[in-house]
């Protein structure tokens, strides 16, 4: 009886095993069906990284997120003040939203290294950036991140320059792009975005 006892016990236990690995697969093939659904190099949360903020521009104005409601394609460029890429795009970046201004794009500068780890402002980096700013000619809107704004898109900027294509909702359009383009590539893409857009009317 007790020998039995130990052979129901050890397939009771088999049988848990294999219940708790067909459980496993079922879940990393929910997952990944869930993941195909998504934008192609995105993350469920990369759909929408740009949730509520509330920050300021390199002149103090305050800023939110109604400001993507002022264009049907929003271009957001993450740059930082010691980083040359970033300041070789920005004049083909003024160009552009002059250029695409007249069909709804605007283009918005986020410098990630006028906030300092505390969350404080870095006076130096914001003088720096004004000053990168008018030597380039980039005078589109320039932001300075809030701690949370930075803390919600650092896992999504890998290095800068980092680009994001948004809509009037803040939603992601397409992928982000790490590295910094001709003006001609640029224009390409907003292209691409605005038709995104007029699709989805």
């Amino acid at each position: 009886m007790e020998k039995k006892n130990k052979i129901i016990l050890i397939g009771c236990i088999i049988f848990v095993c294999v219940a708790a690995a067909v459980m496993v697969f079922v879940n990393q093939d929910a997952k990944k069906a869930e993941e195909g659904k998504r934008l192609p190099g995105t993350t469920k949360e990369a759909v929408k990284p740009f949730g509520e903020f509330e920050v300021t521009d390199l002149d103090g104005k305050e800023v939110d997120k109604s400001i993507f409601q002022e264009a049907d394609v929003t271009m957001v460029n993450v740059w930082a003040t010691f980083c040359n890429p970033c300041l070789e795009e920005m004049p083909y970046l003024a160009e552009l939203s002059k250029e695409y201004d007249s069909k709804n794009v605007q283009i918005i500068g986020l410098c990630l290294d006028t906030i300092q780890p505390d969350g404080k402002i870095n006076e130096e980096n914001v003088s720096l950036a004004k000053e990168a700013v008018a030597a380039t000619g980039a005078d589109y809107l320039h932001l300075i991140p809030s701690m949370e704004l930075y803390v919600g898109l650092y896992e999504y900027v890998s290095g800068v320059p980092t680009t994001f294509f948004v809509d009037q909702e803040g939603k992601l359009l397409g992928e982000t792009v790490t590295g910094a383009k001709s003006k001609e590539d640029w224009a390409a893409l907003l292209e691409e975005k605005l038709a995104m857009i007029q699709g989805e009317k």
